[in-house]
């Protein structure tokens, strides 16, 4: 805390021009959280917006799976692998080509069974056929529909990136001005204290009791950095600063 001292009436007049101040920051202010809420409220909606497409690309490929045959066993067994894998797409990215390198050996080994089975029966040939131009079909389905959900997310995560930039940008300018605010509201405080005290010398009083001087004394003293503060009494002034730090700490 700071020293008392005797009193000196010299004191600056802004005060209106503090409050005009004050209140063009907390407009500023109101803005910059109506912002904010917007782009919250838009990521929130792009976000539901692709779930719902996933979901509905989960759909049609479930749709897809019942269209084969029950002879199709082990390419419905792929098929699902394929579908299982397409729920890992977010955590999985980079891992795509080398399951797909895989699945396609995996098929082509199917053919090549397929191929030694065609000398059993021309029924069994034809049926073979069939299952092979389904799956080449599928397989292709399923490849698109990989390429537009990888397109899609990153096209997703790229916005989602730049709204989380804005949004900490934001936030970063509403505290700096909260900050300013308050600090604003401080000072002005402490002006108007100093102005009143000015305006009203002759009623100077101490600021605990209450007293216009020390009994001892007969004196007023002032607090030595804002000077707009009386005490009677060095004890008045320890017992008042936990009060008067903050106003007081805005002259330093």
């Amino acid at each position: 805390y700071t020293y008392a001292m005797e009193v000196d009436d010299h004191q600056p007049d802004t005060v209106d021009y503090w409050k005009n101040v004050a209140l063009s920051l907390q407009q500023d202010l109101k803005d910059f959280e109506e912002i904010y809420t917007e782009s919250t409220e838009s990521s929130t909606t792009l976000l539901l917006q692709m779930e719902k497409e996933n979901n509905i690309l989960r759909d049609e490929l479930e749709n897809q799976k019942h269209l084969n045959s029950q002879n199709n066993i082990k390419y419905m067994r792929q098929i699902e692998d394929i579908t299982y894998e397409k729920s890992k797409i977010f955590r999985q990215n980079q891992s795509y080509a080398s399951e797909i390198q895989t699945l396609q050996q995996e098929l082509t080994d199917a053919l090549n069974l397929v191929k030694k089975m065609k000398n059993n029966t021309v029924r069994l040939e034809q049926e073979i056929e069939d299952h092979q131009r389904k799956n080449r079909e599928l397989d292709q389905e399923v490849t698109d529909v990989k390429l537009e959900l990888n397109d899609t997310i990153e096209t997703a995560v790229d916005k989602q990136v730049g709204l989380e930039q804005d949004v900490e940008n934001q936030e970063e300018l509403i505290q700096r001005l909260t900050d300013t605010i308050r600090d604003l509201k401080s000072e002005l405080e402490v002006r108007t204290i100093r102005q009143k005290n000015k305006n009203n010398i002759t009623n100077k009083v101490c600021a605990v009791c209450n007293m216009k001087h020390n009994p001892k004394s007969g004196k007023l003293y002032q607090c030595s950095n804002c000077k707009t503060t009386y005490y009677c009494s060095i004890k008045c002034q320890r017992k008042h600063w936990p009060t008067h730090q903050r106003a007081c700490m805005t002259y330093l």
